[in-house]
């Protein structure tokens, strides 16, 4: 389901998280690291879309959320997480949340997102994942994974008028040191960030 966003730049505390959990800009995307470890289980992550981008703008984007599963024999302790994005995308991890009280999913960011992601963040980091075995079940409750998505300059606002743009993989540390790059398990992207309507010869999510 496709999320139109109006955009306006609303005070957070994300400072703590961007420091150590932003990309974008001049970051190369990575390999994915095939991995018995961690999974993510939806093949692609919708892109949100906003409409009204322009290149007067300072900010523009909003809020995804993505499933991470533990799909190893033990329980993993992450410790870091840092999503990896194109060039004009900025993606700063908020935290994770195991949806007990609201689940923020994909959505513009405004006043009213900003309270629901408040109060949907269980926290940051580090955090314990539940076993998911073979046969799909989860030995406790599923974590979601709460990225914002902004094109901070005029610049990245100019990009976005003329294609998608994306997280390409995620970057997790565990406790015990181990790093693990997690790309799609299909596809190119997990999730991103897209102009709508789009102008003629837009270059879509691929």
């Amino acid at each position: 389901m496709k999320v139109v966003v109006r955009l306006r730049w609303l005070a957070v505390p994300l400072i703590a998280c961007c420091i150590s959990s932003c990309s974008g800009g001049g970051d190369s995307p990575p390999s994915p690291t095939p991995t018995p470890l961690l999974q993510f289980p939806e093949t692609v992550v919708a892109p949100v879309t906003v409409t009204g981008a322009s290149t007067s703008l300072s900010t523009t984007g909003g809020v995804i959320t993505i499933r991470l599963l533990d799909i190893s024999p033990t329980v993993l302790n992450v410790t870091k997480v840092v999503p990896i994005a194109d060039p004009h995308l900025r993606a700063t991890y908020i935290g994770f949340s195991d949806c007990t009280s609201i689940c923020v999913g994909a959505a513009p960011w405004n006043a009213d997102t900003s309270t629901k992601v408040a109060h949907s963040v269980t926290g940051t980091v580090p955090f314990t994942l539940p076993v998911t075995d073979s046969r799909g079940q989860t030995r406790g409750p599923l974590l979601q994974l709460i990225f914002r998505l902004e094109a901070p300059s005029v610049s990245d606002a100019r990009t976005l008028q003329q294609r998608c743009l994306r997280i390409t993989a995620v970057r997790f540390t565990l406790s015990d040191g181990t790093v693990v790059t997690l790309g799609p398990p299909g596809g190119s992207f997990i999730g991103g960030m897209a102009l709508s309507p789009p102008p003629a010869g837009y270059h879509d999510c691929k």
